[in-house]
């Protein structure tokens, strides 16, 4: 059970990383940028959450049952929400918003 939730975590943690350095970066640039971070950003993190957690699931023997997968969505979205927050709530939103 610790090894499943572990590893999901790590693998929930990789694509949130890199979307929300691309979102620091998109929040600051055009209109179109934004739009183009909120659509390629969910692909991305979904294709490489689903992804990673298939190869995982076919290597590792231990994380062959449901429960790796429902600590893979319950990680996914933490980590989704905790993007969201970190990005609205940077100063530069605010600030462009007022």
């Amino acid at each position: 059970m610790v090894f499943q939730s572990g590893v999901a975590v790590v693998v929930c943690l990789i694509p949130a990383s890199a979307t929300l350095l691309w979102g620091s970066w998109a929040v600051r640039r055009s209109p179109e940028q934004q739009l183009l971070w909120v659509a390629g950003g969910t692909l991305m993190r979904m294709g490489l959450v689903i992804g990673i957690g298939l190869a995982c699931y076919y290597t590792f023997i231990d994380l062959r049952c449901d429960s790796f997968w429902i600590w893979l969505l319950i990680y996914y979205l933490v980590t989704l929400a905790l993007e969201m927050v970190l990005l609205v709530n940077r100063p530069e939103v605010n600030k462009t918003q007022s």
